[in-house]
């Protein structure tokens, strides 16, 4: 047997060609490996050679890549880049545009204005400092006897007033953005950091505000110093006073009298629920106090209002009010209770569009009319004309009725002047300054005048005040002392000595939608108190 050089078949000896492969046997065998095996393979087909390949461009397919990468980058970043300058040309619009808002609410400068779009809602909000700063030049400066004001296009609202600090910069989290402005305490350079947001159109304190210091951000963390000085992550995940304002409001007011060497002293205390609204009034002093308590509904109304004394130190009824309101929060019924929770009267109330009072109708306990009172307006919805009709109900059967009629006049600025009674010629006038304060005030009974009272102002505060009394030929003057922020502290008079009045405050936060009640409130106590 010998074997093919060619394809290593085996063949049967002096065969000349190999019927595998054809290969002619006669010629010379490569020269080989002895050592080598051999290796047998199965029939097949003669395998076409393999076409040598290509090499590919890659230099060039990684410029085109990179290319591709450049362009797709500079596409994006211009998109990104046009979309920041508009976000930029927006905010400065809007801050220019709040910025107007402001001034035409203060006549302080502002020391600094960020405006930004809070709530991530598409509309921009501005918190603001006006004031006084002796850095102008810094990002954040310093400053003193300042407001802070909240800004948009429908209000501008004052959140603190008369307080020093710096803002401690923009904080981010998520889409809601917050700012935090330090409020230094009295006479320091140090104090907390009241932190503050928008929802909508209302300003929102955040629930970390005012129980740390420099509240500020670090990369993705929010940080601050604690009431022992060591700095910690300040977490804000909640509104604390959503849609509320600061109000300071008047909490206690002790009045000292000089009577005949003996001094006589009172005090007036008001307590207060978390939305500021009064809760009691007190009236009196160690030997007991006159006592109105108040209840209120979901919409700021006044729903009931119990009086009673602890004179001599034993709790006596004297009334208790039921208030009845209509959708528009008009009091449509008012019924009065006594002390065996029995009703004792009740009176109907109508009102016109502009929810403005025009009949009143009292009813005694049988039903019988006590009184029926008709308003009348002028166009500026100001009270012009009130006609009270009383009804009296004789033993005999008989009814006696008496009307009276007051009449009330206006200036041009929509201010009251005079209101007269008509049937007994009593009446009184009212003069103001040109900034609407109140200047004078006389009383006038039979057409004589009985009373006057004075007034003078500065800056909107009221500085001197003085009561004339023509039938006792008395003059009684009194003069006026404020803290820092303008709030009232003390009155004295300058007539008669130890005749003093004083005034403690405390902090509240009032619902926006409750802020005109509140305020309306405090004017009240004041107008009492103070004129």
């Amino acid at each position: 047997m010998i074997l093919c050089y060619k394809c290593g078949r085996q063949l049967p000896d002096g065969t000349k060609f190999c019927k595998f492969c054809g290969t002619p046997l006669t010629q010379q065998p490569p020269v080989q490996n002895v050592n080598m095996p051999v290796r047998e393979f199965p029939q097949q087909m003669p395998m076409k050679p393999a076409e040598p390949q290509k090499k590919k461009p890659t230099k060039k397919i990684i410029i085109a890549i990179i290319a591709v990468i450049l362009v797709i980058a500079i596409v994006v970043g211009g998109i990104f880049f046009f979309r920041w300058k508009k976000k930029e040309a927006e905010i400065k619009e809007s801050s220019e545009h709040l910025e107007q808002i402001l001034e035409e609410s203060t006549t302080k400068p502002i020391v600094e204005l960020v405006c930004e779009d809070y709530d991530s809602d598409g509309t921009y909000e501005a918190y603001a400092i006006v004031g006084e700063t002796d850095e102008k030049e810094e990002e954040h400066s310093e400053f003193y006897e300042a407001d802070i004001y909240f800004v948009n296009d429908k209000k501008v609202q004052k959140i603190k007033e008369n307080v020093s600090g710096k803002t401690n910069g923009l904080i981010k989290l998520d889409k809601i953005k917050y700012i935090s402005i330090e409020v230094y305490e009295d006479g320091t350079d140090e104090g907390k950091s009241f932190i503050y947001t928008a929802k909508g159109e209302d300003s929102v304190e955040a629930d970390a505000s005012g129980k740390y210091s420099y509240v500020h951000q670090e990369g993705n963390k929010i940080v601050g110093t604690d009431e022992n000085g060591k700095e910690v992550e300040v977490v804000i995940n909640g509104l604390l006073n959503e849609s509320k304002t600061e109000v300071y409001v008047i909490s206690k007011i002790e009045v000292t009298v000089d009577e005949s060497s003996d001094s006589l002293s009172y005090e007036l205390i008001y307590s207060y629920d978390d939305n500021g609204l009064c809760t009691e009034e007190k009236f009196g002093d160690e030997t007991g106090y006159i006592v109105s308590q108040y209840e209120y509904d979901g919409n700021y109304n006044m729903i009931t209002n119990n009086v009673f004394d602890t004179i001599d130190g034993e709790e006596s009824f004297w009334t208790k009010e039921v208030y009845t309101y209509d959708a528009n929060g008009n009091a449509i019924k008012s019924t009065s209770y006594d002390e065996n929770d029995e009703v004792s009267a009740w009176t109907i109330s109508e009102f016109n569009s502009d929810n403005n009072i025009t009949k009143e109708t009292r009813y005694r306990d049988d039903g019988s009319i006590r009184y029926i009172i008709l308003y009348e307006y002028d166009s500026n919805k100001n009270l012009i004309r009130e006609e009270k009709t009383s009804y009296d109900y004789e033993d005999s059967g008989e009814t006696s009725i008496t009307t009276r009629v007051k009449t009330y006049e206006y200036d041009s600025r929509n201010l009251l002047i005079k209101e007269c009674d008509l049937d007994d010629n009593d009446y009184e006038t009212y003069s103001y300054d040109e900034n609407g304060n109140l200047t004078k005030h006389c009383i006038y009974y039979s057409g004589e005048l009985s009373t006057e009272y004075g007034y003078e102002h500065e800056n909107n505060l009221l500085i001197y005040y003085y009561r004339y009394s023509y039938s006792e030929d008395e003059k009684s003057e009194y003069t006026y002392t404020y803290d820092d922020s303008g709030k009232v502290i003390s009155r004295t008079c300058l007539t008669e000595e130890n005749k003093m009045l004083t005034v403690e405050y405390e902090k509240v936060y009032v619902p926006n939608d409750a802020l005109d009640i509140v305020e309306e409130k405090q004017d009240e106590i004041f107008r009492t108190n103070f004129y």
